[in-house]
């Protein structure tokens, strides 16, 4: 895992631990493959409503400052996906690339940017 692009360091030096944690864990459960994680319903705490407020927050603050993307409703019925921007990918056919949560439209076709090209490291670098 690459995590001086995704900004866990950044997050952890500036005090920010629940952020750079949640950010590290997205990249744990994210599909190697393409960089988004899919939350399942029957996945999650059924501690109602109330308990799953603060996870939207934290999810919904990290989607405003641009480190993720939001595909679906965020709620505790029903299915969701993440997509971790600056993601490297490790597995298929995109192997090497950087996941551009920023220009995916649709989480089943994620677009990714080449890493060693001037405007991905130039886009990352941004972020570190």
């Amino acid at each position: 895992m690459d995590i001086y692009n995704c900004r866990v360091i950044d997050y952890a030096t500036h005090g920010y631990l629940l952020e750079a944690a949640t950010v590290f864990i997205l990249h744990i459960l994210a599909d190697p493959a393409s960089g988004v994680w899919i939350c399942e319903a029957d996945r999650r705490d059924a501690g109602g409503s109330d308990s799953w407020t603060p996870t939207v927050e934290l999810l919904e603050r990290l989607e405003r400052a641009g480190h993720v993307k939001i595909f679906g409703r965020v709620d505790p019925g029903g299915t969701f996906a993440v997509a971790i921007d600056g993601y490297r990918i490790s597995e298929g056919p995109q192997k090497g690339k950087r996941l551009n949560a920023r220009k995916t439209s649709d989480y089943h076709a994620p677009v990714c940017d080449d890493a060693d090209t001037k405007s991905g490291k130039k886009r990352h670098a941004r972020r570190a």
